[in-house]
């Protein structure tokens, strides 16, 4: 049996399925919030066995998502054994021989006012392909004990207290979006709202101290893909030894190895064509929309992605990345693009991130804007 569950659903079935005695449960739950545990009936107590992984990062204690008091709390039962791994973002009941598999996480948001979904299986062959992923999880070698370390939590829990409370004036919650005004698209200039800009410097001070996806890794990024740019692009070498080979490393500016299949329809459109079509991009006259929307016309599978990568590369100052996670932060943060994939909506965010550039001179260029605007939309997405 297969049943869909979503909202109060799940948590009903989790009680129902769970309030008289069991044996044993395997838990996967990324997120564990202050009262998380406390949706979970007595008879979890008693169980014989019960065993959780949870993600213990200290990206997801310092935002409030797992609140490592509420697991410190459980974790005296003589009953409970619970391993941590920071990657974990999936969400999995396993009780006896049952299965919920869902987006809820072990939180009162997720039970009370999040809209979730799940799937609820008694199906033998299911529950034991889930039991074994949860096994070979428990016991790879980036899943670990907790014991040494949930004081260490803790304390950044209380440290990073002050921060959520900054958070949750800025934006009313973790998961709610800013009620601010959309603004309107200017023509010739932009204008970032205070409140906006507030929100902003919020994740830009986090961004700085990033070490490994901060602004040095950015630095650093950007230098190594306009060297491979220079050797394929520049004016002097567009036009040299042209060939599919050096098409397909074109392709792979934006995407590396990701797509092949689209690699080989971008390619399809032929070796003449793709040069011609990059050198009118990057070194043609005209208003950058029209270059831009002309080359993903005429360039089958090109999509927005591979001639911001190529404008970028070219000159950094001026243009920027295509980057859908940018984009949604832009959506949460109430700045209205242009609909569309095209040459006005990539235009628009330009002279955004020209405008965010203006305010927080560190950034030495638009690269290092979009990931800080990534930053963000990772943050908030959450």
């Amino acid at each position: 049996m297969i049943r869909f569950l979503n909202n109060k659903e799940i948590y009903d079935t989790l009680k129902k399925t769970t309030e008289n005695s069991f044996n044993t449960a395997f838990v996967m739950v990324a997120f564990i919030g202050n009262n998380g545990f406390g949706y979970l009936p007595e008879a979890w107590k008693e169980a014989k066995e019960v065993n959780f992984i949870v993600n213990l990062s200290n990206n997801a204690v310092c935002i409030g998502a797992t609140n490592p008091k509420a697991i410190k709390s459980i974790q005296r039962r003589p009953n409970t054994y619970i391993r941590a791994n920071d990657k974990l973002h999936a969400k999995m009941y396993i009780i006896d021989n049952t299965l919920i598999l869902t987006s809820a996480n072990l939180s009162g948001n997720a039970f009370d006012n999040n809209h979730e979904t799940a799937l609820y299986t008694d199906n033998p062959k299911i529950v034991k392909q889930a039991k074994q992923y949860f096994t070979n999880l428990w016991d790879s070698d980036e899943t670990y004990t907790i014991e040494n370390k949930i004081d260490e939590k803790i304390n950044l829990w209380e440290k990073s207290k002050k921060k959520r409370i900054e958070f949750r004036k800025l934006f009313g919650g973790y998961n709610r979006r800013p009620s601010i005004p959309l603004l309107s698209l200017p023509e010739n200039e932009v204008r970032l709202p205070d409140n906006t800009q507030a929100r902003i410097t919020y994740f830009f001070k986090i961004f700085l101290k990033d070490k490994e996806y901060g602004v040095d890794w950015a630095q650093n990024e950007l230098k190594t893909k306009q060297n491979d740019f220079r050797k394929l692009l520049s004016r002097n070498n567009l036009r040299k030894n042209q060939s599919r080979e050096k098409a397909e490393l074109i392709y792979n500016l934006a995407w590396g190895d990701a797509r092949n299949i689209s690699k080989n329809k971008f390619l399809n459109n032929g070796v003449d064509k793709i040069f011609n079509e990059c050198e009118n991009l990057l070194y043609g006259s005209g208003p950058i929309e029209i270059r831009f929307d002309r080359f993903k016309k005429r360039l089958k599978w090109a999509g927005p992605s591979l001639p911001s990568t190529l404008l970028c590369l070219s000159n950094p100052k001026e243009f920027t990345f295509w980057n859908s996670i940018t984009i949604k932060a832009f959506h949460i943060l109430k700045i209205r693009l242009p609909k569309g994939k095209g040459g006005a909506k990539y235009s628009a965010i330009c002279r955004y991130q020209k405008e965010i550039i203006q305010k927080y001179t560190t950034l030495k260029n638009l690269f290092e804007v979009d990931k800080l605007m990534e930053h963000i939309g990772k943050e908030l997405i959450k």
